[in-house]
């Protein structure tokens, strides 16, 4: 199967992931995987897809016992006449930079930056074998990467105004203006810097 064959995920808009918070006892925006593409942030058609019953174990517990999974019997998956998750596009983890960016500066994760971003990732990098590795790099190394933003934050509440100023903001401009390349080159350049302190 192809990428093009893919649909983006409605329910975690490709992100993979669905934001929990922020709330009023949580101040820090939470993630977790998306149930419906499990993580990957697309679909296809006549896809199986794990059990939501027994998430994909084949059993539950019924009074103390494992019993067998009535709805996949027993298998961890079911055949879907309908949409299911697709793998042959990396499994999105971790958080993103550049949503933790917008958010913290309030933009929110529907922003015009994001939503840039996002057709950028899924019509043109997840369009070849090089884009699909380039994002699964990303992917791989991005959580680290935010672990040390979050420590800078608590010493320099400026961090993110300056990295959307610095690179975001210029990525953007970028791929308003189809310069591809370009918008590859100063993200990488933002994740060196980033890399760097």
């Amino acid at each position: 199967m192809d990428t093009t064959d893919c649909i983006t995920c409605s329910t975690c808009d490709g992100r993979g992931r669905i934001s929990m918070g922020p709330t009023r006892n949580v101040p820090e925006v939470r993630w977790s995987e998306c149930q419906n593409c499990e993580g990957y942030g697309t679909l296809a058609r006549g896809v199986p897809k794990r059990c939501h019953q027994c998430r994909g174990s084949g059993t539950y517990r019924s009074d103390g016992t494992d019993e067998t999974c009535w709805n996949c019997k027993g298998t961890g998956w079911y055949e879907s006449d309908g949409y299911g998750p697709c793998r042959c596009t990396p499994k999105k983890k971790g958080c993103f930079i550049s949503t933790t960016i917008c958010t913290h500066l309030g933009k929110g994760e529907q922003c015009d930056e994001l939503v840039f971003l996002r057709k950028f990732r899924d019509e043109h990098l997840l369009r070849t074998n090089q884009g699909v590795a380039m994002v699964a790099e990303y992917y791989s190394i991005s959580p680290p990467l935010l672990e040390k933003l979050e420590k800078i934050y608590l010493q320099n509440s400026t961090i993110y105004q300056f990295l959307y100023e610095e690179y975001l903001s210029v990525i953007i401009l970028n791929l308003q203006h189809t310069k591809f390349e370009d918008a590859i080159s100063n993200y990488k350049k933002m994740l060196e810097y980033i890399t760097s302190l």
